[in-house]
Formats: C-alpha cells, sequence, structure tokens
C-alpha cells in the first residue's frame, strides 16, 4: 500500500473492504461496522475534488447493487429537515451537534424495543448526504407480489457496504441504524437529488428505470 503500486491503492483496498464481511446480525449501523483506518494502515486518508469523490462513491454504490447514485448537500435551512428528529426502528432522536465525530450514547437496541435513553449524534460538520435507491422487475412484482421485494434485501446488505468503503477512505459514514428507510425521507431525498420524481399516486418514479424504484437509502459524510 504505501510502495504507490496502483493496483493497490486505499481506492481499491476500500472497495474490497466495503463488501467483505460487510453485513453483521443485529448490528447497529449507524456509525456503520469497524474497518482499519488509513491511519491504522500507515497511509493518510483519501483526497480528491468533489467530483472524483462523487464518481468513485457512485461507481462503488453501483458495485454493491445500487441502481442510481445521488448527492445531495445538508444545509440546515432545507434538506437537513428531511433527517428525521427519531429512529424510526427504535425512537432514539438524532441530534445534529458541534463535534467532531458521530457517536451514540445509551443502549441500542435492534430488536425494535424503545430506546430507554440516549442519542445518535450527527457532527454539524457533515455536509454531504449520498443518496441511492434500488430498481426491480416488474415481472417479479406481478408474479410474487410483495414477496418479491428483493430491493430491501439488497438495500439492507448494500448499506453497511458502503458505509464500510467511505470508512475506509478516512471519512464517516452515518446511516440508520438497522434499515435503510428509519432516519430520513428517502423519497424527498431522492427527489432533491434529481434520482426520483413523486408521480400522482404518490409513490417514487425514476426518470431512468419507472415506476420499479421501490427502494431508496441514504448516508450522511
Amino acid at each position: 500500500l504505501k510502495s504507490g503500486d496502483p493496483w493497490y491503492d486505499l481506492r481499491n483496498l476500500a472497495l474490497s473492504t466495503g463488501r467483505w464481511k460487510a453485513t453483521v446480525s443485529n448490528a447497529d449501523y449507524f456509525l456503520g461496522t469497524k474497518v482499519p483506518t488509513p491511519e491504522e494502515r500507515g497511509v493518510t486518508k483519501w483526497t480528491g475534488s468533489a467530483e472524483e469523490a462523487s464518481l468513485m462513491v457512485k461507481v462503488a454504490a453501483t458495485l454493491y447493487g445500487a441502481s442510481d447514485v445521488a448527492f445531495i448537500e445538508l444545509n440546515p435551512a432545507t434538506s437537513r429537515n428531511l433527517i428525521f428528529s427519531y429512529e424510526f426502528r427504535d425512537g432514539k432522536p438524532y441530534v445534529f451537534e458541534d463535534v467532531d465525530k458521530a457517536y451514540e450514547t445509551g443502549e441500542a437496541d435492534v430488536n425494535g424495543r424503545p430506546a430507554k435513553d440516549g442519542k445518535r449524534v450527527i457532527p454539524n460538520k457533515t455536509r454531504w448526504l449520498v443518496q441511492y435507491s434500488f430498481d426491480e422487475s416488474e415481472e417479479w412484482l406481478g408474479r410474487f407480489g410483495e414477496e418479491g421485494g428483493m430491493r430491501y434485501q439488497t438495500g439492507q446488505h448494500a448499506q453497511p457496504c458502503i458505509q464500510r468503503f467511505i470508512k475506509s477512505l478516512g471519512y464517516q459514514a452515518i446511516g440508520p441504524m438497522n434499515y435503510t428507510n428509519n432516519m430520513s425521507e428517502n423519497i424527498g431525498l431522492a427527489i432533491l437529488g434529481g434520482t426520483s420524481e413523486l408521480g400522482r399516486n404518490n409513490l417514487s418514479i425514476s426518470p431512468r428505470f419507472g415506476a420499479v424504484q421501490g427502494q431508496c437509502a441514504s448516508i450522511i459524510t
């Protein structure tokens, strides 16, 4: 890694780390599962332009299963209002504070029981939200109905993969504790990011994939 070998740089290593043992049973994915940091590997974190970063994350997210990816700047007056005040699953509050790193206090119950105390803190310094979505075959939905909802399984697997990739590059990757829908109003964010439109039936419609866009998700970095 330190030799400068283009086939073994930090980005390639992060891509591999993202998909390796990403899902852990009954894990709290708010902070993402633990990965070696660039400093622990003896190198500096990845740096590049916003254009390079967005293309890199889009390619990685697509590799992990996403159909479309957008990037939304977190504006406290607009887009940040689409982050929930409370986690949908256990009711623990999401709070923005002037801290360097995200952290959590109190018990984390991935089984969905109400949180007795504590909070999940997101740094005010986080600037970007990675919004990604999943399409699905119309034939699957027609033949199997809701039982054909592979997009939900794919989404639950992709979240920790994307988190591990971003964290391996040296950055925070904050997500919902247990499931992709539980931290933010994802269809609203997809509309802001340009990967979705709101249909007259109040469902998300993808300009690229049509009405088979059934799952949208978000990670803050």
